[in-house]
């Protein structure tokens, strides 16, 4: 499991790389589940797969939503239409930020 998220993370696909362990997580609490509800009972395989299946179904992953990974690169002069809640200057230092104009005309 550790590979298959370490190779989506290294091909950058961030919600792949979350499956694995979303699905160990749900396994697990199937599991879980199991021994609260059955105890000590017995029951036959394909009463078990039927549970675990019922378990797998019901269960929620998450996933990363669409704005969460997007970045967006341009120039500090351009100005954008649309409204972001963050945004982060690099290199912006009081002597180029805010920019000047200086005109040659005479």
């Amino acid at each position: 499991m550790l590979a298959w998220r370490d190779e989506a993370i290294a091909r950058g696909d961030l919600n792949l790389a979350q499956q694995p362990e979303q699905v160990w997580r749900t396994f697990i609490g199937v599991l879980d589940d199991f021994v609260t509800v059955f105890d000590a009972e017995t029951m036959t395989l394909s009463e078990l797969k039927d549970a675990l299946q019922a378990g797998f179904d019901n269960a929620n992953y998450s996933g990363i939503p669409a704005t969460m990974d997007q970045v967006r690169v341009s120039e500090s002069g351009i100005v954008q239409g649309e409204h972001y809640d963050t945004t982060i200057v690099f290199g912006a230092t009081n002597t180029n930020l805010p920019g000047t104009v200086k005109t040659k005309a005479i």
